[in-house]
């Protein structure tokens, strides 16, 4: 998957099929809630959990950012 960043960043990602559906949902939004993301993609919890926290708990590389910083 390629992705543009804030700063005009440009980068290919190498994501689970799950991590590309929750990342394509911020094409439309800045800033969801985790009930947005479940809604938007209809992973099941679990699955969920575990692709946004690769997304956002890998120190020095984060592809989102949480709040707050934590695993839950």
């Amino acid at each position: 998957m390629k992705a543009t960043f804030a700063k005009g960043q440009k980068h290919e990602l190498n994501v689970s099929t799950y991590q590309m559906c929750i990342l394509t949902l911020f094409n439309s939004a800045d800033q969801l809630t985790y009930r947005e993301i479940e809604q938007g993609t209809g992973i099941p919890s679990m699955d969920l959990k575990r692709s946004l926290q690769s997304l956002a708990c890998v120190k020095g590389k984060n592809i989102l950012r949480k709040e707050p910083m934590s695993k839950d």
